[in-house]
């Protein structure tokens, strides 16, 4: 059974609308993981034939066989089936808060919200310093004031 690899492209996937952003950083992030998967892909498929690689073949034959699987390789990242892309971009937009506005958002409110458990953690600590002689010992020789 063989799989030709340009029936794919009858399937290729389109990307949502809701996908399309105008943050470029966001356009180069999907650009960069695209590229990753494509050399990823590649070095799979060079690795697969050197597992079957008759011993006959001629350098030239190799060079363009070297040449062919970048490009079913290329083609491979268009079809978007493999879903590396999509993992690293998620994770490029997890860790970076200029992929992913929603992140800024989260942080703005979590420092509202880290100022009011300050001030909750302080009142705690008084309470501590108050009530038992070893929270005092312990408060005084960890130094927490």
């Amino acid at each position: 059974m063989r799989i030709n690899i340009m029936d794919n492209l009858l399937f290729k996937k389109t990307i949502p609308s809701e996908k399309e952003t105008v943050n470029p950083k966001i356009k180069e992030a999907e650009t960069v993981a695209k590229e990753f998967e494509t050399i990823y892909l590649d070095m799979m498929l060079k690795s697969m034939r050197q597992t079957a690689k008759p011993e006959n073949e001629s350098n030239a034959h190799d060079i363009f066989q070297s040449m062919l699987d970048s490009e079913y390789s290329k083609i491979m990242a268009e079809s978007q089936s493999f879903g590396i892309r999509d993992l690293i971009l998620n994770w490029m937009k997890d860790n970076d808060p200029s992929l992913n506005p929603s992140i800024k958002i989260l942080n703005s409110q979590n420092l509202n919200t880290d100022n009011n458990e300050l001030f909750e953690s302080k009142k705690v600590i008084e309470n501590m310093k108050s009530k038992s002689l070893f929270t005092k010992l312990a408060l005084q020789k960890y130094k927490i004031d």
